[in-house]
């Protein structure tokens, strides 16, 4: 395995620390700037007139008098952490942090971030700057040591940012800011700049935490436009206030075995077409009836075969979200068949039901295949093979209020998959993409309330291959 199959996010980096130095296309030296203190005022005490006779003359001072250029500290914020924000924690960073579930953080030597998944793959595969910016952030999240920064207070880390980010320069315009406040108790500062880069205006949000108890700092630093800087500023300072520093542990980075990592997974089981083949040898008692429910567009097609054992002899239905019966196949003693496509454009619930001829008892095997546009409910114990194309394969699951789910991916040797938990509205509420291709991922969600979850199984930056699935419910 190549360990660096990520590096096009290092190539991200290298857009966000270098745009604004390349704001203006500037072709004399930039003069030093100078520093630019957060909220600050010099008082100029140098007399505007000559004194009157009758004026008292101006005390010489004898002592140094005490700085005037000492950023004022603003009052407590209040960047409330809204409800539905999950954890997220980088190990060889230091630094801990809770964002808006349908955001997608990714570690690789340092935290990168983006609004939504999408947008993250089209980082990775183009390198360009999206399209739809107004409606997008993206930026990424660096933690050290306050000695290796080279810093003692978050104006200081700010004053080094606007050097190393060129913010003085006359193309470049502070629009809010340098504001020192706290995150989460910790000492920090922000700022708003906007630029251009190759006719694109940009705005660049700064933040620093620093934590002097344990001897950390903190920077994040994102990319929008300037029309989005109110829509995302107020969650970046509420990701900012859940920041926790804490000692790096480096050799987390490195927590896998290279060879074993590239063995992947040898699948039993090879798919031509992307999809998913749900295999189970099952049971059915006297007057008993087995469902399965999957949802379908009209592109979508399932096809069953059910193999009974012995004498035994098995009818299979398809029905409606109305009950209405659509299928019905019962043509012999031995093995059924049965395809169906939906018959709506839009999503729509159907119901496969199994039963023995007559009330039967019986065991059975029965094959699901089903491609992109179907998506079928698991339950607990369910292992599939899936083929990942160009989009997610999707997988519906019930839960309880206070259920768990563990739902485990093994990609094979060239595939890195990527595993995100939706509700029914579309909210992601956990996503893994923690190993490189061929390391399996390991999702685990608790529920909050009963519902039906979706599963989305993708591959990273957009490849494809196949995996196998396993869920888990308890």
């Amino acid at each position: 395995m190549n360990p660096f199959s990520k590096t096009p996010i290092i190539i991200l980096a290298m857009l966000l620390t270098l745009f604004l130095a390349a704001c203006g296309g500037t072709e004399e030296p930039t003069p030093e700037p100078p520093t630019v203190e957060a909220q600050t005022e010099v008082i100029d005490t140098t007399p505007t007139e000559e004194p009157t006779a009758t004026a008292e003359p101006t005390p010489v001072p004898t002592d140094t008098p005490e700085p005037t250029n000492t950023p004022e500290p603003e009052p407590e914020p209040e960047f409330a952490v809204p409800d539905g924000f999950v954890a997220y924690q980088s190990d060889f960073s230091g630094v801990a942090l809770q964002h808006p579930a349908d955001w997608i953080f990714f570690d690789f030597f340092f935290t990168i971030f983006a609004s939504d998944a999408e947008l993250l793959d089209t980082l990775m595969e183009d390198d360009d700057l999206p399209s739809n910016l107004d409606e997008v952030i993206f930026g990424f999240v660096l933690g050290m040591s306050l000695d290796e920064a080279g810093v003692d207070t978050a104006a200081e880390a700010l004053d080094q940012a606007i050097e190393e980010f060129d913010l003085t320069d006359e193309d470049i315009e502070i629009i809010e800011g340098p504001i020192t406040t706290t995150f989460n108790g910790q000492e920090g500062i922000y700022l708003v700049a906007v630029g251009e880069e190759d006719g694109e205006e940009l705005a660049l949000i700064y933040l620093v935490v620093i934590n002097e108890e344990v001897g950390r700092t903190a920077a994040m630093i994102a990319i929008t436009s300037p029309q989005a800087v109110d829509q995302f500023l107020p969650q970046l300072l509420a990701i900012a206030n859940t920041i926790e520093l804490f000692e790096s542990d480096m050799d987390s980075l490195f927590d896998f075995d290279f060879d074993d990592d590239a063995d992947g997974m040898e699948m039993d089981v090879v798919l031509t077409e992307p999809g998913s083949l749900l295999i189970l040898e099952e049971t059915l008692l006297e007057d008993d009836v087995h469902y399965y429910y999957f949802t379908a567009t009209d592109e979508g097609t399932i096809d069953v075969v059910v193999t009974p054992f012995g004498s035994f002899d098995v009818v299979l239905e398809i029905y409606d979200e109305d009950d209405q019966l659509l299928v019905e196949v019962d043509d012999s003693f031995g093995a059924e068949t049965l395809t169906f496509t939906g018959l709506e454009p839009e999503p729509t619930l159907y119901l496969l039901v199994v039963t023995g001829f007559m009330g039967q008892a019986g065991d059975y095997l029965i094959e699901l295949g089903f491609n992109e546009d179907v998506v079928l409910e698991l339950i607990d114990g369910d292992e599939l093979y899936g083929l990942v194309g160009d989009r997610p394969l999707r997988y519906a699951i019930f839960l309880e209020d206070g259920q768990t789910i563990t739902a485990v991916s093994a990609p094979e040797v060239a595939f890195d998959v990527v595993l995100e938990l939706y509700d029914e509205e579309e909210f992601m509420l956990e996503n893994r993409d923690w190993e490189f291709s061929g390391g399996a991922e390991t999702l685990t969600f608790t529920a909050f309330a009963d519902g039906l979850y979706v599963l989305h199984v993708r591959g990273f930056a957009g490849s494809t291959g196949q995996h196998f699935l396993t869920i888990t419910v308890e």
